[in-house]
């Protein structure tokens, strides 16, 4: 067991214009004009959540890994440079098939901040004197677990950041034994409840061996981690062949699934029944949306950078 650690310490943006009319004739391609008195209020919603995610590597740390361990070191700071210049918000934790899903490093959790080459070197380079048989997804439900989320790796998991683990391993998971006979339902049962509890994204993507027959190439070679890639299909994640990975497209992709567009925009006031009219890019939207109090739901959230304007008559306060 870890010794005890001290504690560490994408929104959508808005833009709103209140006036005060004694009749409108509300001009989003609006032919069904309506007069009201009383307190009209316009406000508009850029559609441009900040990217948040945390990143949890799980890098094999077996006898084979040296090579691959060595590449990932060189290659470290491409894939930081891409999220940075994607303008994500990380925070990036690592843990090893071997380690009881205990953070590895001190610092524990690297985010924008503190991050060095140093510190990144040491996490995501943990050495080759795991143990066998590799017990990966074992390991990471160790360390998503709510006691050790509260306890050794506190400080990693953020409110309003999404999930995604990157797994990099030259073999196959080998935890069904620990995890009553079924590895990946098992985990992906634990995703599931984080993402529903979170109402974040929750991924994996695998940096393994290809499969049927595994590679060889710069980075070294591996047997085919058929296991970690079927994990990663399943959530959506991305796989890539660990002997020869691409870390400027797997950042990309972290990035573009840790964007969560918001279907729900807080107004500024109540508005009254019927008169709300909304617009998305210039266009009327008739249907698709409803008001609940002083929130605009809508059934399929607004595409990334769209522009949404509301206009609509003010209950009285």
């Amino acid at each position: 067991m870890a010794p005890p650690r001290a504690s560490m310490m994408a929104p959508t943006r808005a833009i709103a214009l209140l006036s005060v009319w004694a009749c409108s004739d509300f001009s989003l391609n609006d032919k069904d004009e309506f007069a009201a008195t009383g307190v009209v209020v316009d406000e508009t919603f850029l559609q441009e959540p900040t990217p948040m995610v945390d990143l949890l590597w799980l890098v094999d740390n077996t006898a084979s890994m040296a090579a691959e361990h060595s590449y990932l070191d060189a290659h470290t700071s491409t894939f930081i440079d891409r999220l940075n210049a994607q303008q994500v918000s990380w925070h990036l934790g690592a843990i090893t098939p071997d380690g009881e899903g205990v953070l590895e490093g001190n610092p524990w959790v690297i985010t924008q901040d503190n991050a060095t080459d140093a510190t990144l070197s040491a996490m995501l380079n943990p050495g080759v004197e795991g143990a066998q048989p590799a017990t990966g997804l074992f390991a990471l439900n160790l360390a998503l677990s709510p006691s050790m989320l509260q306890e050794d790796n506190r400080g990693f998991r953020r409110k309003n950041a999404g999930l995604h683990v990157v797994i990099f391993s030259d073999g196959d998971d080998q935890s069904d034994g620990l995890l009553d006979g079924d590895g990946i339902s098992q985990t992906l049962l634990m995703l599931a409840d984080i993402a529903e509890s979170s109402g974040q994204i929750v991924a994996v993507s695998a940096i393994v061996g290809p499969g049927p027959a595994g590679c060889t190439g710069v980075a070294g070679a591996a047997t085919p981690g058929i296991r970690y890639a079927a994990l990663a299909v399943e959530t959506g994640g991305s796989v890539a062949s660990i002997c020869e990975p691409n870390f400027e497209a797997i950042a990309d992709h972290v990035a573009a699934m840790s964007i969560q567009l918001s279907t729900a925009f807080s107004l500024q006031a109540i508005p009254k029944p019927d008169t709300a009219r909304v617009s998305v890019d210039g266009l009327r939207a008739d249907a698709g949306w409803s008001i609940s109090g002083n929130i605009l739901h809508f059934e399929i959230a607004p595409p990334f950078g769209a522009t949404i304007a509301i206009r609509y008559t003010a209950q009285a306060l």
